[in-house]
């Protein structure tokens, strides 16, 4: 096993005890954020060794989590005013 893999069992081995039952959802959100990114950030970041680097697999976790319900526009209103899903926010597009 070289050392890529071992930082990859790693990060998901402290990860899998953050989130606990919130893992599977946390880590859509990793393959999402890393689609935000764009095409070949992923290849970039396992090109230097940091894919299983636990501070930038929370940063594209985060990446996608905030972008998700926050961002995104609706009714004309101010982004910055929702409030996401995990805040407390709904689904009411109103």
């Amino acid at each position: 096993m070289d050392r890529q893999e071992q930082q990859l069992e790693e990060a998901d081995r402290v990860l899998k005890k953050e989130f606990g039952a919130d893992y599977p959802k946390k880590t859509e959100y990793l393959r999402r954020g890393l689609n935000i990114a764009g095409d070949g950030t992923a290849k970039a970041i396992s090109d230097a060794g940091l894919m299983g680097n636990v501070g930038i697999i929370r940063a594209f976790m985060t990446l996608r989590e905030v972008t998700s319900e926050k961002m995104a526009p609706r009714g004309g209103g101010n982004p910055t005013d929702m409030t996401g899903i995990m805040q407390g926010g709904t689904f009411d597009y109103k």
